[in-house]
């Protein structure tokens, strides 16, 4: 199960008080077990699942910066490795998050067009925040095989607090490992205005998500049925659906961001006035920020970006918004 608000909040004041008790090194460490135990509280067996998905993942970069420092063959033991670590992952999250659909998909166009018997369809539980440990999975072991990651940061308490800050584990922001590990090398000193402002940070996120996200909430509704409403009410039910989706996610973006805060980190804003921006463009570059961005470094740009001519420009387009919408 997901915590509750009540119980994660009996969670936080537990963590907090000692967090802020306890020496440096100490406080790294209270934070990673106080991240796995967050993760188990949702279903122990997927905390081994990201476990060993972290294990490999740091083995992997390891095994690049072992071989980027050779010369000849060793960059492509360099490249094979980076393959590893990006494969794994997403295998992982192929699974765990698609193959049911998939799976589902096919039986319904099999249906359709009368071919053969439909495969049975696989009861999978989706392991808790996979999209962002794979996204977070993937920027590490691609920034280290860039050159971006230098081997002194590689560190096993800075990976796994990196990983599993729980803050930011269910619905991010998507956090960059180098801003990250600079803070938790020698781990923030404690600041009042840190635990006030970030404390603000919290209520307006909570105010958000359940004052104007779940209440807007109920305008949608005529979607769920919309041959029983006027056309009217369906474009007023569209409008109130996109407010909500907007508060219910820059909801959690701000408890998250808060949360960090009051710990002492800082971690990457997530949205920024997006229904203010004057077109498409711009609306994109300022919603669900740390997204947009991981899609532009990871994806659209390795693919070539818009370097490549107009045709090549469109297809990395494609991709990368059939990536992000999936």
């Amino acid at each position: 199960m997901i915590f509750t608000t009540g119980v994660f909040a009996l969670f936080f004041a537990l963590v907090l008080p000692l967090y802020w008790v306890l020496p440096p090194r100490a406080r790294k460490y209270l934070l990673i077990v106080a991240g796995m135990v967050f993760y188990a509280y949702y279903y122990v067996p997927y905390l081994v699942v990201v476990l060993v998905m972290t294990i490999l993942t740091y083995i992997a970069a390891l095994a690049i910066l072992k071989a980027r420092d050779g010369a000849g063959s060793s960059k492509g033991r360099a490249r094979v490795w980076l393959f590893v670590g990006v494969a794994a992952s997403v295998l992982v999250l192929g699974y765990f998050k698609y193959w049911k659909m998939l799976v589902s998909t096919w039986n319904e166009l099999a249906s359709r067009i009368h071919m053969g018997h439909p495969a049975p369809v696989p009861d999978i539980l989706v392991p808790m925040a996979i999209s962002f440990f794979t996204f977070e999975f993937i920027h590490f072991v691609s920034d280290v095989y860039l050159g971006k990651i230098d081997r002194e940061a590689v560190k096993v308490p800075d990976f796994a607090l990196f990983i599993f800050f729980f803050p930011t584990l269910v619905s991010g922001p998507i956090k960059r490992y180098q801003g990250f590990q600079k803070q938790s090398q020698s781990m923030p000193e404690f600041a009042l205005d840190n635990l006030l402002g970030g404390g603000k940070r919290v209520i307006l996120g909570l105010a958000q998500k359940f004052i104007l996200a779940d209440t807007i909430g109920r305008f949608a509704a005529p979607l769920a049925a919309p041959e029983a409403w006027s056309a009217q009410m369906l474009a007023f039910a569209a409008y109130a659906y996109a407010f909500k989706i907007y508060f219910d996610f820059a909801g959690y973006s701000d408890m998250a961001i808060g949360l960090a805060q009051m710990l002492g980190f800082k971690v990457p804003e997530n949205f920024d006035r997006p229904y203010f921006q004057p077109n498409i463009a711009q609306f994109w570059r300022h919603w669900h920020m740390s997204l947009s961005s991981w899609i532009r470094d990871y994806l659209y740009i390795p693919l070539g970006g818009s370097r490549l001519g107009f045709a090549r420009t469109l297809a990395n387009l494609i991709a990368a918004f059939a990536i992000c919408g999936l």
